[in-house]
Protein backbone atom coordinates (compact mmCIF):
# COMPACT_ATOMS: atom_id res chain seq x y z
CA UNK A 1 0.00 0.00 0.00
CA UNK A 2 2.81 2.46 0.88
CA UNK A 3 4.45 1.72 -2.48
CA UNK A 4 1.26 2.77 -4.30
CA UNK A 5 0.98 5.99 -2.27
CA UNK A 6 4.65 6.82 -2.95
CA UNK A 7 4.17 6.12 -6.66
CA UNK A 8 1.07 8.35 -6.82
CA UNK A 9 2.88 11.17 -4.97
CA UNK A 10 5.91 10.87 -7.24
CA UNK A 11 3.71 10.91 -10.35
CA UNK A 12 1.80 13.94 -9.02
CA UNK A 13 5.04 15.82 -8.25
CA UNK A 14 6.40 14.99 -11.72
CA UNK A 15 3.24 16.24 -13.45
CA UNK A 16 3.15 19.41 -11.32
CA UNK A 17 6.75 20.26 -12.23
CA UNK A 18 6.53 19.37 -15.93
CA UNK A 19 8.36 21.87 -18.11
CA UNK A 20 6.14 24.03 -20.32
CA UNK A 21 6.09 23.39 -24.07
CA UNK A 22 4.64 25.79 -26.66
CA UNK A 23 3.03 23.96 -29.59
CA UNK A 24 1.34 26.90 -31.36
CA UNK A 25 1.21 30.71 -31.39
CA UNK A 26 -1.99 32.18 -32.90
CA UNK A 27 -1.81 34.57 -34.63
CA UNK A 28 1.89 34.30 -35.42
CA UNK A 29 2.35 37.88 -36.66
CA UNK A 30 1.28 41.39 -35.77
CA UNK A 31 2.19 45.08 -35.90
CA UNK A 32 5.42 46.50 -34.42
CA UNK A 33 3.47 48.73 -32.05
CA UNK A 34 2.22 45.62 -30.20
CA UNK A 35 -1.24 45.20 -28.74
CA UNK A 36 -2.03 41.94 -30.56
CA UNK A 37 -3.93 39.36 -28.51
CA UNK A 38 -2.04 36.07 -28.96
CA UNK A 39 -3.05 32.61 -27.76
CA UNK A 40 -0.26 30.20 -26.82
CA UNK A 41 -1.22 26.52 -26.88
CA UNK A 42 0.94 23.79 -25.43
CA UNK A 43 1.45 21.63 -22.37
CA UNK A 44 2.77 22.07 -18.85
CA UNK A 45 1.63 25.68 -18.39
CA UNK A 46 1.24 26.55 -14.73
CA UNK A 47 0.36 29.46 -12.49
CA UNK A 48 1.62 27.69 -9.36
CA UNK A 49 4.19 29.49 -7.26
CA UNK A 50 5.36 27.46 -4.25
CA UNK A 51 7.07 30.46 -2.62
CA UNK A 52 4.38 33.09 -3.32
CA UNK A 53 1.46 34.18 -1.18
CA UNK A 54 -1.11 33.65 -2.58
CA UNK A 55 0.47 30.67 -4.35
CA UNK A 56 -0.61 31.65 -7.88
CA UNK A 57 1.12 33.95 -10.37
CA UNK A 58 0.82 34.26 -14.15
CA UNK A 59 3.76 32.94 -16.17
CA UNK A 60 6.11 35.45 -17.80
CA UNK A 61 6.03 35.48 -21.60
CA UNK A 62 8.71 37.12 -23.74
CA UNK A 63 8.69 38.05 -27.42
CA UNK A 64 12.41 38.02 -28.15
CA UNK A 65 13.84 39.80 -25.10
CA UNK A 66 10.77 42.00 -24.49
CA UNK A 67 8.20 40.91 -21.91
CA UNK A 68 4.54 40.69 -22.97
CA UNK A 69 2.43 43.54 -21.64
CA UNK A 70 -0.43 41.35 -20.41
CA UNK A 71 -0.44 37.63 -19.60
CA UNK A 72 -3.48 35.58 -18.62
CA UNK A 73 -3.12 31.93 -17.57
CA UNK A 74 -6.19 30.03 -18.84
CA UNK A 75 -5.26 26.41 -18.04
CA UNK A 76 -2.36 23.96 -18.39
CA UNK A 77 -2.67 24.08 -22.20
CA UNK A 78 -3.53 27.75 -22.88
CA UNK A 79 -2.07 31.19 -22.13
CA UNK A 80 -3.38 34.46 -23.62
CA UNK A 81 -0.93 37.36 -23.98
CA UNK A 82 -0.80 40.83 -25.50
CA UNK A 83 2.30 41.57 -27.58
CA UNK A 84 4.68 44.36 -26.62
CA UNK A 85 6.17 46.86 -29.08
CA UNK A 86 9.09 45.24 -30.93
CA UNK A 87 11.06 46.35 -33.97
CA UNK A 88 10.27 44.49 -37.25
CA UNK A 89 11.66 40.97 -36.92
CA UNK A 90 10.83 37.34 -36.31
CA UNK A 91 11.36 36.54 -32.65
CA UNK A 92 11.24 33.59 -30.31
CA UNK A 93 8.43 33.25 -27.78
CA UNK A 94 9.50 32.15 -24.29
CA UNK A 95 7.42 31.02 -21.30
CA UNK A 96 8.96 31.29 -17.81
CA UNK A 97 7.04 30.02 -14.80
CA UNK A 98 7.44 30.43 -11.04
CA UNK A 99 7.09 26.69 -10.36
CA UNK A 100 10.83 25.98 -10.80
CA UNK A 101 10.29 24.36 -14.21
CA UNK A 102 12.70 25.14 -17.04
CA UNK A 103 11.71 28.00 -19.38
CA UNK A 104 10.64 26.99 -22.88
CA UNK A 105 11.58 28.95 -26.02
CA UNK A 106 9.96 28.44 -29.42
CA UNK A 107 12.30 30.01 -32.03
CA UNK A 108 10.95 32.31 -34.78
CA UNK A 109 7.42 31.93 -33.41
CA UNK A 110 6.14 35.48 -33.98
CA UNK A 111 6.82 38.10 -36.65
CA UNK A 112 6.46 41.83 -36.02
CA UNK A 113 5.61 43.76 -39.21
CA UNK A 114 5.45 47.43 -40.08
CA UNK A 115 7.29 50.72 -39.93
CA UNK A 116 9.80 50.80 -37.04
CA UNK A 117 8.75 54.39 -36.28
CA UNK A 118 5.24 53.27 -35.35
CA UNK A 119 6.66 51.15 -32.51
CA UNK A 120 7.75 54.31 -30.71
CA UNK A 121 5.60 56.83 -28.90
CA UNK A 122 6.38 60.47 -29.57
CA UNK A 123 8.68 61.83 -26.90
CA UNK A 124 8.79 65.37 -25.64
CA UNK A 125 12.40 66.03 -24.80
CA UNK A 126 13.09 67.49 -21.36
CA UNK A 127 14.35 70.86 -22.52
CA UNK A 128 16.16 72.99 -19.94
CA UNK A 129 16.10 70.29 -17.27
CA UNK A 130 18.44 67.54 -16.23
CA UNK A 131 15.66 64.93 -16.39
CA UNK A 132 15.94 61.71 -18.35
CA UNK A 133 12.99 60.59 -20.49
CA UNK A 134 12.66 56.82 -20.89
CA UNK A 135 11.59 55.66 -24.34
CA UNK A 136 10.72 52.37 -25.98
CA UNK A 137 13.10 49.40 -25.97
CA UNK A 138 15.07 50.70 -22.98
CA UNK A 139 16.18 53.91 -24.70
CA UNK A 140 16.85 57.05 -22.67
CA UNK A 141 16.85 60.66 -23.84
CA UNK A 142 18.66 63.37 -21.95
CA UNK A 143 18.92 66.98 -22.97
CA UNK A 144 21.44 69.34 -21.49
CA UNK A 145 22.32 72.90 -22.17
CA UNK A 146 25.66 74.57 -21.56
CA UNK A 147 26.11 78.29 -21.50
CA UNK A 148 29.54 79.77 -21.48
CA UNK A 149 30.99 83.20 -21.72
CA UNK A 150 34.29 83.15 -23.55
CA UNK A 151 34.65 86.91 -23.46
Amino acid sequence: MYTRIAAVLLLTATVALADPVITSVTPNSGPVEGGTLVRLKGTGFSNNCPICSPPFVNPQVYFGSTQATDVRFIDSTTIDVVTPAVLPSSVSVTVKQADFSNPYMLPNAFTFNGDPGSAFDPVLFPLFTNAIVHGAFGSEFETSIRISDKG
